[in-house]
């Protein structure tokens, strides 16, 4: 049974959601139970100028949006969306990624780290469902406000790899080990680290740069031993990942959001093959040492020691990717979630939305 036009559901982003793998779950997961769902205007990862008047900009643009034509339900995506959502009085979904107020970006603002920890705080009162990456955040959420959240993994949902005939096209050596490292250059990341790092490495080592870098740093760096590829969508991303040997993520645990993470570019590592190098992140380590799919290292020292013994013995922890990926599938993630959807939506009287065979 289809339901109407004016029953869809709208997804909020302050980004693109060809980037993000968390907004396809959702996407997925509403087709599943066969209710309309829709992307809202898109906040492109290529966007220049200041954050706080593109912002103001979107948000104006996606109030309109909803007025002009109102969802049934909203799904907001990040904590920038947030605003909109309490404003627009419509019941929504809150996809909570971190500790919103912990941020390394907000550390120097005290009052950034006010007014983004309310708006958490008002989408945890006010939301009829929140999803979070992890049981350590969960745990944390369910202290704090005494509410409880479903765990959706940032699994990856494109893990076919194919279509890449080589390293030529990322400008790599045949015959190079690869270090990747995936996401966002933002501050706390350990970019600058690893740039002076790779310099010290030997001479048949890379480091691979994949993601959104801005101009500057791109034009600073030295280019003999490292490449960037800028942004890639969610069905290229893998492809390039694969072409590295080893996958790189010195997050600065001292910011207590980025401690309890468990970031997309770990799973991503492990499902184009790349064992991983991680500073001492609770949920990572518990992961690597599981599954023996990679090593911890907290100093320059314990990353070159992790590094030497990569390099010796890659099959080791080449088996151990493999282990960790049979236990982690992204389908069932997307599954749990429809089924977490549509009791949310009955608990909270908004079951008419879904068709009748949908219905619990």
């Amino acid at each position: 049974m289809a339901i109407s036009s004016d029953s869809h559901v709208l997804v909020l982003f302050c980004g693109d959601p060809a980037y993000d793998s968390r907004t396809t779950k959702y996407i997925r997961a509403f087709g599943q139970i066969q209710v309309a769902i829709r992307n809202g205007i898109s906040w492109s990862v290529h966007s220049h100028g200041r954050f706080l008047s593109n912002w103001i900009h979107w948000s104006v643009q996606t109030l309109r949006q909803v007025k002009d034509q109102p969802p049934a339900v909203l799904v907001v995506m990040d904590i920038f969306s947030v605003p909109v959502a309490l404003l627009s009085g419509l019941p929504f979904f809150f996809d909570c990624r971190e500790i919103n107020a912990g941020v390394h970006a907000f550390r120097r603002s005290p009052f950034k780290r006010w007014f983004w920890g309310l708006m958490e705080k008002l989408a945890f009162r006010k939301s009829i469902g929140i999803t979070t990456v992890n049981h350590a955040l969960a745990d944390h959420f369910c202290r704090i406000y005494s509410r409880d959240t479903h765990i959706l993994l940032n699994l990856p949902l494109h893990t076919t790899i194919s279509g890449l005939s080589g390293r030529q096209m990322a400008g790599l050596p045949d015959q190079a080990w690869v270090w990747v490292y995936q996401g966002a250059i933002l501050p706390g990341r350990g970019i600058e680290t690893l740039i002076a790092w790779i310099q010290t490495r030997p001479t048949d080592e890379w480091l691979l740069l994949i993601g959104p870098a801005p101009a500057s740093l791109i034009q600073q760096t030295p280019q003999n031993k490292i490449r960037f590829t800028g942004p890639l969508p969610q069905e290229r991303l893998l492809e390039y990942t694969s072409l590295g040997n080893a996958g790189l993520m010195l997050i600065d645990p001292s910011a207590t959001s980025y401690r309890l993470s468990l970031p997309n570019k770990f799973f991503e590592y492990l499902f184009a093959g790349l064992p991983v190098i991680s500073s001492r992140l609770p949920v990572v380590e518990t992961i690597l040492n599981q599954y023996q799919c990679g090593l911890i290292a907290e100093t320059g020292a314990d990353l070159n020691l992790a590094a030497d013994q990569l390099r010796k013995t890659p099959d080791t922890f080449i088996m151990g990717t493999r282990r960790a990926c049979q236990s982690f599938r992204p389908e069932e993630a997307v599954s749990d979630l429809s089924g977490w959807i549509t009791r949310q939506l009955t608990l909270s009287g908004l079951s008419d939305i879904l068709p009748e065979n949908n219905r619990i």
